[in-house]
């Protein structure tokens, strides 16, 4: 099972020619969360040189593990999201259950509008208002600082200011 991986953590940085090996590792059917986990963080650590990595790493957002998920995601943020396909499932992302996984998932629909223009459809803008009422404020931010690179800083400021007043009235 990808011995290739052990003698390539004997070396100080991951080389780039090493993707398509790590790409294999987490392809493979063998339900080990850990070796995948552990090929996350090294495709993240890759950053930019790690993108042909991303259709394998979006596949593991549909895992039922949560670390397994949150990992997959920090590691597509951290590559950068480069293509409009990748919008799906960030979007299933932001309405996730668990906060971290919704921040995340915002702050990789803001990269992927950075990176790729247009990419950012109107399909993400309720998605994206409702993230700015959410009781993490950490989702509210990521959501409101979204909705201002779409050019409706307006309707970011007016959701926080709702959001901030019924938190305080509760």
């Amino acid at each position: 099972r990808c011995g290739a991986l052990s003698a390539l953590d004997r070396l100080p940085k991951m080389p780039k020619e090493a993707v398509p090996c790590l790409v294999r590792c987490l392809k493979e059917d063998d339900n080990n969360t850990g070796w995948r986990l552990h090929v996350l963080y090294r495709l993240s650590e890759l950053g930019a040189d790690a993108r042909s990595a991303l259709p394998a790493t979006v596949e593991l957002l549909k895992s039922d593990d949560s670390e397994l998920k949150r990992t997959a995601l920090r590691a597509l943020v951290t590559i950068g999201p480069t293509e409009a396909s990748f919008l799906p499932p960030l979007l299933e992302a932001a309405q996730a259950h668990e906060a971290l996984l919704r921040a995340g998932a915002i702050l990789g629909i803001r990269r992927l509008g950075r990176a790729v223009p247009g990419a950012v459809t109107a399909e993400a803008i309720p998605i994206l208002e409702a993230a700015v009422s959410d009781p993490e404020p950490r989702v509210r931010l990521q959501a409101a600082f979204a909705l201002a690179e779409m050019g409706m800083a307006t309707i970011a400021l007016a959701n926080l200011i709702r959001a901030a007043a019924k938190e305080g009235s509760d």
